[in-house]
Parts: C-alpha cells; structure tokens; sequence
C-alpha cells in the first residue's frame, strides 16, 4: 500500500499547480514516478497541466541504461520529451541518442571543471545558490585569486545547465 501511495503528494501538487513547476528526480526514483504518473496522466490532462519529461543521461552505463526506460514509459503521454546529454563522462555516442531519442528534444553540457570547494558549494546550494554567493565571504575564506575561481567557475557552470535546458524551460512558460 505504500509504495501506491509513496508518490500521492507530488501527483496532487502537480494537479494543483498554478505556474509551470519543475519536479527534479534522480534516475531511480524517475521510472516509479512516471510509472505512476502514467496512471493519472490522462486526468491530469483534463484539468490543464501539461507534462514534459527531461531526461540527463551520461555516458556512464548505469545512467545511460536508464535513457530508454524513462523515455519509453512517458512516450504515451508526455506532450514534449528532452533529453539532456551530460558529457561528464565523455560524450554518448550519437546513434544511441539517435535510436533512444527519437522525437526528443536533445541539448548537451559539456564536462564542467570545478574548483573542489565550488563543486561542494554547488552541491550543498544548488544552481540557485550561485546567484546569492557573497564575493567578499568567499574572499575572505579563500584569498582572491581562489575566491575569484571559485565564483567564476559556478557562474560558468550555471551558464552551461541554463543553456542546456533553455528549450524545455522556454516550452514550460509557453
């Protein structure tokens, strides 16, 4: 009875949704939830809200091999599929994007080379931390010349996601 229910929150937030609204889920919780969103995608529809699916795959085989799956359980229903490929692990080779992709959306990220301490800050604020960073604390803490790597490196990084998924957010606010 749990696992039917483990999803009920996100499903009746998304019903509810008055602004276009992003749900981010790694790749193993991806294919329960849209195999649950699957089941009321239809009534979701009825009411207005219309669902995308993006997909971030890499080159590394477990994360790839999760690709086909996720596209596949929402091809019946998503209005728009995108897949972003994540070159963190080296570029994946096209006719697999080609094969798995049809119809979707691709966009891509090259590898991004981070300072270790703005890697940290990236993955304890997220993307939307790196507008707030404070120049003079990060000086402070790291001395100029690191400080200045650090911010431009996430700024460079933001950049680069921003880019990546420009088309899927331009069709969210459509």
């Amino acid at each position: 009875k749990a696992a039917r229910a483990e999803f009920d929150a996100v499903l009746d937030a998304m019903a509810g949704a008055t602004l276009p609204t992003v749900i981010d889920v790694g790749a193993n919780t991806g294919a329960s939830l849209l195999s649950a969103l699957g089941e009321i995608a239809e009534e979701l529809k009825s009411v207005g809200v219309r669902i995308g699916v993006m997909a971030v795959a890499t080159a590394e085989p477990g994360a790839l091999a999760e690709l086909p799956k996720i596209l596949s359980l929402s091809a019946q229903w998503a209005e728009k599929q995108f897949i972003v490929e994540n070159r963190l692990h080296g570029a994946i080779d096209s006719r697999i994007l080609e094969k798995f992709g049809q119809g979707a959306i691709l966009s891509s990220i090259e590898r991004q080379e981070l300072d270790e301490e703005a890697a940290r800050i990236l993955q304890a604020g997220g993307l939307a931390s790196i507008a707030r960073l404070d120049a003079a604390a990060l000086t402070k803490t790291y001395g100029v010349a690191r400080a200045v790597r650090i911010k431009r490196d996430l700024i460079r990084a933001r950049l680069a996601v921003m880019q990546a998924v420009r088309l899927a957010a331009e069709w969210l606010i459509e």
